[in-house]
């Protein structure tokens, strides 16, 4: 007898060989799965059993898939009874899946819907299908090895002695019969079958059923309404949003992530969602690169991360430690410098109210500016030295101070060179222009007088 091969639906999709649960075969012909094998023909002579055997069907698939299976059996006891239904490796003798027992009334005329079961075949294997009873003893089964190997194969059954060879709809002689139909799981259809994990009978993905029926998770780039605030897909908290998933308002890839948060489907937490599908925020205790250069979780401004989620230093507007003051600009030339320093005369940084400033922390003159950081200006009552001056608005006996240089002119009238040592005037003071006589100045270690020798004026 030649039952043929199972061939897959297109478009079932499939991922492993688990065993399905339990189905109950529809009852009325609208709803029956595509059918794929009937051993009850109407010429199945060879589907004959002994007494003592159980029908059987064997069949191989050949599809590249995998082949879901659904059987429904059609089958004449002379007495009512219990069926189980099993599915067996034909190669390896292992049992792969029977069903649960199901009480049948004979009428001798009908297909019994058995509690049917759903099975995946891998593709390229052979299985045995039959039925085995609960007659008189515990469930048993075996299989005849002396048919083995080919399509008269039977499974047999050591309790079925209890039931006469029977008729099954006029069809002498013939035991039972099995029908094979190709279960079409479809996702969407609001029935859990197969792999699936859920079905909740619609395409969205926003709720806790995603639409190729595998449950709602974080990490699986879609926003689960209510629970998530944004999924990313991946677990990094280095990005806009946090590895926890937490419930919040969505962000779905869809709206402004700084409204929202969004879902960026991408396994980078340095972008605009991180991994908790929310909103990435100074303060969240997550750094966002590129956005922020330290985020320690807090608001406080005096530690090692300004709440602006910004390394503490001079300009941030965050008076730090060594800090003076911090106005968060560059501007020097305002109540505080760029170097966090309140302003001072003698900063080198020549502030409101000051005309100059050659200082270099301190005050000090220059060769342009004084140290009150006002112009040099001969008449102010303060000698720079720096700039060349040597008295201010004054007068010696020996020496009168130029308004206009602040240097020291010799006065007429005076003695013959020196007067006093070290005093800025060591030449002849008898004329205004030309200091007298000496005409030279003498060196410190000097003083200028009369050479006793060639009785002319030099420095002794």
């Amino acid at each position: 007898m030649h039952f043929g091969h199972v061939h897959r639906r297109a478009g079932t999709a499939l991922a492993s060989a688990s065993l399905l649960a339990a189905l109950a075969l529809p009852s009325t012909a609208a709803a029956v799965p595509t059918q794929v094998l009937n051993t009850h023909n109407g010429s199945n002579g060879q589907s004959v059993r002994a007494a003592g055997q159980s029908l059987g069907a064997n069949i191989k698939v050949s599809n590249n898939p995998h082949t879901i299976i659904q059987i429904g059996v059609l089958v004449d006891l002379n007495a009512n009874g219990n069926l189980k239904f099993i599915v067996v490796d034909h190669d390896t003798h292992q049992l792969v899946h029977v069903t649960a027992p199901k009480a049948f009334n004979d009428d001798g005329k009908t297909w019994k819907l058995s509690n049917t079961i759903s099975v995946q075949l891998m593709a390229g294997k052979t299985y045995d299908i039959g039925a085995i009873s609960d007659q008189g003893a515990a469930w048993a089964y075996d299989i005849s090895s002396a048919t083995m190997g080919d399509f008269k194969s039977v499974l047999l059954n050591p309790n079925f002695s209890g039931y006469a060879n029977p008729v099954v709809a006029s069809h002498g002689g013939v035991d039972g019969a099995v029908k094979l139909f190709e279960d079409v799981i479809s996702c969407g259809d609001g029935k859990v079958e197969g792999q699936e994990e859920c079905d909740d009978g619609n395409d969205s993905d926003n709720d806790a059923c995603l639409s190729n029926c595998v449950k709602a998770s974080c990490g699986d780039m879609f926003v689960w309404d209510g629970m998530e605030e944004c999924d990313d897909g991946n677990d990094s908290d280095n990005d806009a949003s946090v590895d926890a998933c937490k419930s919040a308002l969505r962000c779905d890839g869809y709206l402004p992530y700084a409204v929202f948060g969004f879902d960026d489907g991408n396994d980078d937490d340095t972008d605009g969602c991180v991994g908790a599908c929310s909103v990435a925020t100074c303060g969240d205790g997550f750094l966002h690169v590129g956005v922020e250069a330290c985020d320690d979780g807090n608001a406080v401004d005096g530690d090692a991360c300004t709440n602006a989620c910004g390394l503490p230093g001079c300009g941030d507007g965050v008076v730090q430690a060594g800090e003076e003051c911090d106005d968060g600009n560059a501007d020097d030339s305002d109540a505080c410098t760029s170097l966090c320093k309140l302003p001072i005369c003698g900063d080198g940084i020549v502030q409101e109210g000051e005309a100059c400033d050659d200082g270099d922390g301190s005050p000090k003159d220059s060769a342009t500016c004084d140290s009150d950081c006002t112009p040099v200006m001969c008449g102010d009552d303060h000698i720079n030295v720096e700039a060349g001056e040597m008295c201010e608005g004054w007068e010696v006996p020996w020496a009168l101070c130029s308004k206009n240089l602040c240097k020291f002119i010799c006065a007429a009238g005076h003695g013959n060179c020196d007067d006093d040592p070290l005093n800025g005037c060591e030449t002849s003071l008898k004329t205004v222009n030309n200091c007298g006589g000496c005409g030279i100045v003498c060196p410190d270690t000097k003083i200028c007088g009369t050479d006793p020798q060639t009785n002319k004026t030099a420095c002794l």
